[in-house]
């Protein structure tokens, strides 16, 4: 299934270019992959989660709220396109992965956004966005608008998450009713035009919306709040923390042991996944680099690193690596505190956003590698207006 392998094999790869992105820890601002000699996988930079590069850790922004003041979106990780043949995958392979700035394992408690890389491996979610942005079928099959705005949603119904629970209708109720009502969450937001939920039969869930707007609620099962964890493991955990230590989820892959934050952590292929022709790899040793990427991919104790610029010029024609760049969704922003003077002055604001220089900024900073961001989208996604 093509949009199943972008969420699998190949973008845990693509992963490795959020390095920067995600949690600050590094100076290190990634605007590239590499992978040592040809045999890993080339990397994709996958729609279904940002594969990003940007400084810091919240995702494209506008200053002010008013006009956009952002500067150098874009910026340029390392893609390729998917193995043409199976006979170009090996299936018993451990990718070593040199990052995992992990906070948290559950979904509905985001530390980072990287946390995604290990997360949909983990998780599968509702529906999953394809590389147009649009949503696609995933452990819902299907999905329409019924009169009242309410969203149905048809349910596969040969699914069990690894510990064996049944993934039904009960079970989606329970995960979305987590991300709405549980003092845990901090991604409730996603889910903001939903009302309630409700199982309508053993596979069939009603999401009871605010209006007939859905696409945006689609958006976001494809995201965290999409994504099903066994309610029976939960229970089991007795919370948040103690689920994140040991995630139970229906993905393609299943946490391996313990996992330190930050630190490292694996994870390997789950028996019994309703789409084995989606378990492109045995599983990914995930280690953090945050200062030494580039060494240890010369060394070989990595197969994917995360590259800054800088680092790019020293490797670029050696032949012993895949090095390949392209865009993203995320960018480096300036942000205006409006309840400081001068920034809550409307004009003040405005004032800064014209005299950015974006296009000389993004330059410099990502050395010809991004390009100047006027909306938080960049000129490749789909949401992309030309006239702004």
């Amino acid at each position: 299934m093509y949009h199943k392998l972008y969420k699998t094999g190949v973008l845990f790869v693509a992963a490795a270019t959020i390095a920067s992105a995600c949690g600050g820890d590094s100076d290190d601002e990634s605007t590239a992959t590499t992978s040592g000699g040809g045999d890993t996988p080339a990397t994709t930079a996958g729609g279904d989660t940002p594969a990003t590069t940007a400084g810091g850790d919240t995702p494209a922004t506008t200053a002010g709220g008013d006009t956009p003041a952002t500067t150098g979106g874009g910026d340029a990780p390392a893609t390729t396109a998917a193995p043409e043949s199976a006979d170009e995958i090996d299936t018993a392979a451990v990718l070593r992965y040199g990052q995992f700035r992990v906070d948290s394992l559950d979904p509905i408690r985001q530390g980072v956004p990287c946390e995604t890389s290990v997360l949909y491996p983990l998780f599968d979610t509702l529906v999953t966005i394809d590389l147009d942005g649009a949503p696609q079928p995933m452990l819902a099959e299907s999905w329409e608008l019924l009169d009242g705005n309410v969203l149905q949603l048809k349910l596969r119904e040969d699914v069990t998450f690894h510990d064996g629970t049944p993934l039904n209708a009960e079970a989606v109720v329970f995960n979305i009713d987590r991300v709405l009502n549980d003092p845990e969450s901090n991604i409730s937001a996603q889910l903001a035009s939903v009302q309630s939920v409700a199982a309508v039969d053993e596979f069939t869930v009603d999401l009871q919306l605010a209006s007939a707007a859905a696409a945006p609620t689609l958006a976001s099962l494809g995201d965290r709040a999409g994504m099903m964890i066994s309610p029976t493991a939960y229970a089991a955990a007795g919370s948040s923390a103690a689920f994140s230590q040991a995630p139970v989820g229906a993905g393609p892959y299943r946490i391996e042991g313990s996992w330190a934050p930050r630190e490292s952590g694996s994870i390997r292929a789950a028996d019994g996944y309703w789409d084995p022709t989606a378990q492109h790899l045995a599983g990914v040793d995930f280690t953090e680099f945050t200062q030494d990427q580039l060494n240890a991919l010369r060394a070989g104790d990595m197969d994917v690193v995360a590259l800054a610029p800088l680092d790019i010029s020293v490797i670029e024609g050696d032949n012993a690596f895949n090095l390949v760049t392209g865009p993203t969704s995320t960018m480096r922003i300036f942000v205006m505190n409006e309840t400081i003077a001068p920034f809550d002055n409307l004009l003040v604001r405005q004032a800064i956003a014209h005299a950015i220089d974006r296009e000389t900024i993004a330059d410099i900073q990502l050395m010809g590698l991004g390009e100047a961001a006027y909306q938080p989208v960049p000129s490749t996604n789909f949401a992309y207006d030309p006239t702004l």
